[in-house]
């Protein structure tokens, strides 16, 4: 269908691959049914969208059709949440993390809660810095997109999307191929200290606590995500990079030191992000072409 841009293909593609995997392995089929119902909704809009508001109709049409799949992420995220045993009883926290205890010589996360955690200013203003850089993950992806759907730049948002929307699905269902909890769960009985910060560790356990699954750890879609659109800043909006690029390196750093992620995890993201985008730049104006 021409009218679909290369974002709703994506979209259609991962959903499809879902229905697929669950239709195959899901047991008992009841347990899924949301998940039938979500998806199908969510192409039935995506069809109504490119039949009645196709690019270029007008700047509202083209305004929904750019902005529309960032409303989507989340929703695609806590689906995740009910696909966690569609292959695995178990979370695999425990080959992970003996695995990383022979290739790095231990777990990042005790030995900052064996060395770092014990208190004191250091340890606040650390754990402060870091929750503010995890927790501007959150708003990065307004705080770049709202300016760019200001200046009209609808091609801009469409591959950046689209970089956006591919490391999204690659990370999402690895979380249900090779489910892991993250330390904050698996380590919970072995931690000595909290990690207590008076504004942005509230801020950033707040949103774990309303928002986040169970699980999802592997890999993380914070550092990937917010790789893509650093790639994208640098490629268009160069001040925006620099502007950016300390914030994301905190978030990497940030999810290790909150317990949110093992080191594994920030790499395996970071790698999916590079081949994404890579694909993305190379094969998005073939794929716009074929919109048009």
């Amino acid at each position: 269908m021409k009218r679909l841009n290369p974002v709703d293909k994506v979209i259609l593609v991962n959903m499809s691959y879902i229905a697929l995997l669950v239709a195959i392995f899901g047991r008992p089929f009841s347990d899924y049914t949301q998940i039938y119902i979500g998806n199908a909704l969510v192409a039935i809009m995506i069809f109504a969208c490119a039949r009645w508001a196709p690019i270029g109709k007008s700047r509202f049409t083209d305004f929904l059709r750019a902005a529309y799949p960032a409303l989507l992420f989340g929703y695609f995220y806590t689906q995740t949440g009910g696909l966690m045993r569609l292959f695995y009883p178990e979370f695999l926290d425990a080959g992970l993390t003996a695995w990383e205890a022979q290739v790095y010589g231990g777990s990042v996360t005790i030995w900052l809660d064996q060395n770092f955690l014990g208190g004191g200013t250091l340890t606040t203003i650390t754990t402060e810095i870091l929750s503010a850089c995890y927790f501007g993950y959150y708003l990065m992806m307004p705080a770049i997109m709202i300016p760019l759907l200001v200046l009209k730049r609808y091609d801009q948002i469409g591959e950046m999307l689209t970089a956006a929307s591919i490391t999204f699905a690659v990370s999402f269902n690895l979380f249900w191929f090779f489910p892991i909890e993250g330390p904050r769960w698996f380590f919970a009985q072995t931690f000595t200290h909290d990690i207590n910060g008076p504004i942005f560790r509230e801020m950033v356990q707040f949103v774990i606590r309303n928002g986040a699954v169970h699980g999802g750890a592997m890999p993380s879609t914070h550092t990937g995500v917010a790789i893509v659109f650093l790639v994208y800043l640098y490629r268009y909006y160069r001040r925006w990079f620099y502007a950016s690029l300390p914030i994301v390196i905190g978030i990497a750093i940030g999810a290790v030191y909150g317990r949110f992620h093992y080191i594994t995890d920030i790499i395996v993201g970071a790698l999916i992000a590079a081949v994404c985008i890579a694909v993305t730049i190379r094969y998005y104006p073939k794929w716009q072409s074929a919109a048009e």
